[in-house]
């Protein structure tokens, strides 16, 4: 029995009419016509009656119409779940928190794509509990946060180490500066992580609230390059952001010394079944190898 003649059967017996059936499925009546008288053949029974005004389902295709309208649903959902596995095979999405991106990722595209013909990429943007969602429901193949999450599904390296600095614009006069008179400047604040967050309630006391505070690196870098107030920045980032010889570091003297925030690369534990993401985690962790601290 062929999928097709399913198909047409309970298309005539919707519409109650080979011709609309016909136009419906595009193919002639004839074929309409020979699919059902071979369903017919097949199950030894009639399963149409047709007369000059409409077609209606005989006693045994009323019986038999609902398990082969289940089937033919069956078999469209396995067509279905197998494009989408074909359609994954062949996007790697690559989800980090805004702070995260990086060049390297550029010349990593460009490194697999030699030996991986038919590979697109994707690249998402978002905070950390977005990317550590979209890992755990399959829309992102790879991510990088600074916070780990606790998942046991979700396989986690460290591949690198951010360290702070405090920065200003180049325009603003050198200064010298502790948390008590850092707290006299407008500081601008991003949350860069766990760490990162813990060491600066640590550093300024927790009723100090920073004169600006944003969820964006964009927007801080902004803030700073337009000589608005300083900031807690990466090292990596001021670099890669071509910022060098904008901003500059500030002397300034901590109380406590911030800790370098680890950079870990996520990933489902079932990835590791599919040799394409897993050679891209390989390639990805060659690029962006853990330095030393």
């Amino acid at each position: 029995m062929d999928l097709d003649h399913i198909q047409t059967f309970l298309t005539v017996s919707r519409l109650k009419n080979f011709t609309k059936a016909a136009d419906e499925l595009h193919i002639t009546q004839s074929t309409v016509t020979s699919r059902i008288q071979n369903l017919e053949r097949f199950y030894g029974q009639c399963l149409l009656l047709r007369t000059n005004k409409k077609v209606e389902l005989s006693p045994f295709g009323k019986e038999i119409y609902p398990l082969l309208e289940r089937q033919f649903a069956i078999i469209e959902k396995t067509k279905e779940i197998a494009r989408s596995y074909v359609e994954q095979k062949k996007v790697i999405r690559v989800g980090m928190t805004y702070s995260l991106w990086d060049h390297k990722f550029v010349d990593w595209v460009f490194k697999f794509a030699e030996n991986n013909e038919g590979v697109h990429y994707s690249f998402i943007t978002d905070h950390s509990s977005q990317v550590v969602e979209g890992i755990l429901d399959n829309t992102i193949d790879i991510g990088f946060v600074y916070h780990a999450p606790a998942e046991d599904n979700i396989k986690k390296e460290i591949i690198g180490y951010d360290s702070f600095y405090l920065y200003s614009s180049k325009d603003v006069e050198e200064m010298e500066l502790d948390a008590e008179r850092l707290k006299s400047i407008p500081l601008i604040y991003l949350n860069w992580g766990k760490s990162f967050r813990h060491w600066f309630r640590l550093e300024f006391g927790e009723s100090y609230i920073p004169f600006v505070e944003v969820g964006h690196s964009e927007a801080l870098l902004e803030f700073v390059k337009r000589g608005k107030g300083v900031a807690f920045i990466p090292e990596r980032v001021v670099e890669m952001s071509n910022l060098k010889n904008i901003f500059k570091k500030i002397n300034y003297k901590f109380n406590i010394t911030p800790p370098a925030q680890p950079i870990h690369l996520i990933y489902k534990a079932t990835s590791v079944q599919r040799n394409t993401i897993m050679e891209a985690i390989q390639l990805l962790k060659r690029y962006f190898s853990a330095p030393s601290k």
